[in-house]
């Protein structure tokens, strides 16, 4: 099976404010992104198109589902990390001891009323088991830059603490493999 991992285009949203689970719009930007995003997919064809809910990621599942002619899901698991009490905060707003303490136990600990990446990696790990299980040949996941990295830790075999190095531009595309018995194999990185 082919999988086209694709970040949302760019969010409506200033710079410095944390969010993942917010449901943000796409910026003005979006026609512009999401037909390089097309350019880029011209020749996988998925079958396929899997989607996060949010609407940042819902937007461009339907232009894709539109030019390829197939049907949209969305799966919760493909929600981006849950940053608790801290979404929509402007990151300065946050206590610099409480970042340090997410910081260093972010795998395990997430911030207050939040999720621990380790959890998002867990939630990950079984959308790609049964996605891989199915008998599509080709599909298209528009998620989160978290999600990405974490479904790169298993492709790559790298510790969670290890996928930030990962550059995960928006509207970027990363092509996985995935073979019988679930050997994953990376093919392309954020094009």
């Amino acid at each position: 099976m082919e999988l086209y991992l694709i970040r949302h285009t760019t969010p409506d949203i200033s710079g410095g404010i944390c969010y993942g689970r917010s449901d943000i719009d796409v910026a003005a930007t979006f026609e512009a992104e999401a037909e390089a995003v097309l350019y880029k997919l011209a020749e996988a064809q998925p079958t396929a198109i899997y989607t996060s809910p949010s609407q940042r990621c819902r937007r461009l599942a339907q232009l894709l589902a539109q030019t390829h002619q197939c049907s949209f899901v969305e799966d919760e698991r493909l929600m981006e990390l849950h940053f608790g009490e801290w979404e929509m905060r402007g990151w300065q707003e946050i206590s610099l001891e409480d970042l340090e303490r997410w910081g260093i136990s972010y795998i395990h600990q997430g911030p207050p009323g939040g999720e621990a990446y380790q959890a998002l990696h867990q939630r990950v790990q079984g959308f790609l088991a049964e996605v891989c299980a199915s008998d599509v040949e080709s599909a298209a996941v528009v998620t989160h830059a978290g999600v990405i990295r974490a479904l790169l830790a298993d492709v790559e075999k790298k510790p969670l603490n290890d996928t930030f190095d990962y550059q995960l531009g928006y509207g970027g595309v990363t092509h996985i493999r995935c073979t019988e018995g679930m050997l994953l194999q990376l093919v392309s990185l954020n094009t």
